[in-house]
């Protein structure tokens, strides 16, 4: 770019305006700058010198355009230019730019390289300062438009999607402190009456536009929807941000998510996630009765079928580390659950649950077992089991959906879950709206902008997710995921989720710290069957009975067996024959009959449990050879044991392969 000094009309020590700017440019590098703002595509550009400047004109009044070119700079570029316009005057030195310190990692090469390319894209001019020094500014009317530009897209997302920030930022601005009069205040502005009665006042067709927004969308409405809602409405979006705000109901807001993996990047009505939460739609059966889906604790009953199924019968994997065909067949009938879904995938979330949380090993033969930590999973309480189990669901990354955004809004769902109050049916996309929602008003504080701008900086990404599909993947998860953890229930009809309510099992998993009068809910009958009826009957008391008892009638009444092999099962859960007679005592409505007691104990003596391992012998014929090996920084902590000073025992999962790899290295040849 030109060095030559600006026209009168802008003195060095303001700044240059606009039209000084161009008017200094040759005819090379107008082209240059208008090729950048005209999308890279200069076979379109005017001849005249003229007709460039007024393309530029025009094109710098326009923030749409503005806000796009100026997202196609590179990361170094975008903060080159922070600098620029974070600066309190019009221009700086070369010198000052080094000593900021969002630029301490340029190299003087970087930072001249960089400034070049800003003035090639017309966004910065070069000149020379009274004492000789190269001084670089922005041209003042495009650094005004840019600087409010970007003050727009950084109003904080709690502002824009909720009540509370709106508020409370109107709060700051009127001077007034959060004391309880002011917290009184807004407890009555988001309560749902004064929701709905603020709503009722709002004109035609904004009224339309935010009920309809609500139900299908979950208040938040692109205007590249909006026909979608009343067909043929123009938009108003300034004409409806007023009233909005004035009835504290909403906002319309230009939203640009894209650099947060969002793909929305449009002037959009959002309602306040308050309001949202306040029209919450109870389900009524008003079509028909519902088929109600209580995954309860099967899901724990068919984790148990499996790893019991894999010690007894030693299962191999495929290359891929899948179960054959054949052996999930034969597991096919024995579990409970995921009908919903089918076997396939019911089974892909038990499988992968056991291998993810180390339940499960392979030799290296591809045969699998039980691991060590088995045993110990056998023996958490349900509440830990439960909570186990949500958090691998929660980070499932097979399921579907961004892989960033989904596993937090999932954090949410469950959080907000235990405030839900326990047998009320809601619409089934109403939790899924309301979470997505809260997980947009803290998007500007969460990680996401960073772990997505990290994942991507060397390629492009697309974001292919909009704030729909986030909420409609969000409840998919919620019915084939969640369900299954015994948190939610589910009514359907006609094969479609029709509410969502939750669960009697998370109230009581929420109420397991405190203390309650046991209920008696259960006989036990001399041919050794147990008969459980629903009245006052636990699920912790369904998840202790699974253990040791073979099931024969689910529902109304439940029937369990005891039979010598379950109780040997129990006792490998970790369930010892006195414990069980106590627990059938502590729920029986009449006294456990004496065969069922003594036959309990005389199962119970005779259970050994034995551990069958799988071990690597090292022998030598010097104890000196082997004491400097089992002393090894490598070999020393899978030492099991010394049955004599030329034997030692190590832990298979050593391998016979890194062994002997790691003697050969000692320079003893196995």
């Amino acid at each position: 770019m030109t060095n030559r000094e600006p026209r009168a009309t802008s003195s060095p020590g303001i700044g240059r305006d606009v039209e000084s700017f161009l008017c200094d440019l040759t005819i090379e590098q107008l082209r240059e700058v208008h090729a950048f703002w005209s999308d890279g595509k200069p076979e379109g550009s005017p001849v005249e010198i003229e007709d460039l400047r007024a393309d530029l004109r025009r094109w710098w009044s326009e923030p749409p355009r503005i806000r796009t070119r100026l997202r196609t700079l590179s990361k170094k570029l975008q903060q080159l230019l922070g600098a620029l316009l974070t600066s309190e005057r019009d221009s700086v030195c070369q010198t000052e730019l080094i000593q900021r310190h969002e630029l301490g990692f340029f190299s003087d090469y970087e930072l001249k390289a960089a400034l070049k390319a800003l003035e090639q894209r017309g966004l910065a001019f070069a000149w020379t300062g009274l004492h000789g020094e190269a001084r670089f500014g922005i041209p003042l009317e495009l650094r005004q438009r840019i600087r409010l530009l970007q003050g727009n897209d950084r109003r904080r997302l709690a502002m824009v999607f909720t009540l509370w920030g709106a508020w409370r930022e109107e709060q700051r601005l009127a001077g007034r402190s959060l004391g309880d009069l002011a917290l009184e205040e807004f407890e009555a502005l988001r309560s749902p009456a004064a929701i709905r009665a603020r709503i009722a006042t709002l004109s035609e067709p904004l009224r339309t536009l935010v009920q309809s927004g609500v139900e299908k969308y979950g208040g938040l409405v692109p205007r590249s929807l909006l026909t979608s809602i009343i067909p043929g409405l123009s938009w108003h979006g300034p004409i409806w941000r007023v009233e909005l705000e004035e009835a504290r109901l909403g906002t319309v807001h230009r939203l640009d998510l894209d650099e947060s993996g969002i793909n929305l990047t449009d002037d959009t009505l959002v309602v306040y996630a308050e309001v949202v939460s306040a029209v919450e739609r109870t389900a009524e059966e008003s079509s028909g009765p519902w088929e109600i889906r209580e995954a309860g604790v099967d899901i724990l009953h068919d984790l148990s079928t499996l790893l019991d199924f894999i010690a007894h019968e030693r299962p191999r994997m495929t290359v891929a580390g899948e179960l054959y065909k054949s052996s999930r067949n034969r597991l096919k009938a024995k579990l409970r659950g995921g009908s919903d879904i089918g076997f396939a995938q019911y089974f892909s979330v038990l499988y992968r649950f056991v291998q993810g949380i180390g339940l499960v090993e392979a030799d290296d033969e591809r045969l699998l077992r039980l691991s060590p930590r088995c045993r110990q999973w056998e023996t958490l309480p349900l509440a830990e089991k439960i909570e186990g189990l949500v958090d691998h669901l929660v980070e499932d990354p097979d399921f579907g959906g961004e892989t960033i955004h989904q596993p937090l809004m999932r954090r949410l769902l469950v959080s907000r879950l235990r405030k839900l109050p326990v047998g009320n049916w809601f619409d089934p996309m109403v939790l899924p709206f309301v979470i997505r929602n809260e997980f947009l008003s803290r998007l500007d504080r969460s990680r996401a902008k960073e772990e997505f701008r990290i994942r991507f900086q060397n390629r492009p990404y697309v974001a292919l997710e909009d704030p729909r599909q986030m909420a409609s993947n969000l409840f998919g998860w919620l019915k084939n995921r969640l369900h299954f953890s015994g948190l939610i229930d589910l009514g359907r009809m006609g094969g479609q989720v029709r509410a969502v309510r939750r669960s009697a099992l998370a109230a009581e998993l929420a109420a397991s710290g405190t203390e309650r009068e046991e209920d008696r809910c259960l006989l036990v009958n001399p041919d050794h069957e147990v008969v459980v009826f629903p009245e006052g009957c636990t699920y912790e008391l369904l998840y202790q009975l699974d253990r040791f008892c073979e099931p024969k009638q689910s529902s109304p009444v439940r029937l369990y067996r005891i039979t010598r092999e379950s109780v040997a099962q129990g006792a490998l859960r970790g369930l010892s024959s006195r414990r069980v007679l106590t627990l059938l005592e502590d729920h029986a409505r009449a006294p456990v009959p004496k065969n069922v007691a003594v036959h309990l104990m005389e199962w119970g003596e005779r259970v050994r449990v034995l551990a069958i391992r799988d071990l690597l012998l090292l022998k030598g014929e010097r104890a000196e050879t082997l004491d400097r090996l089992c002393q090894d920084e490598l070999l020393r902590d899978w030492v099991v044991k010394r049955p004599s000073p030329t034997v030692a025992v190590f832990d298979p999962q050593m391998t016979k392969t890194r062994l002997t790899a790691r003697l050969r290295e000692l320079g003893v040849l196995p």
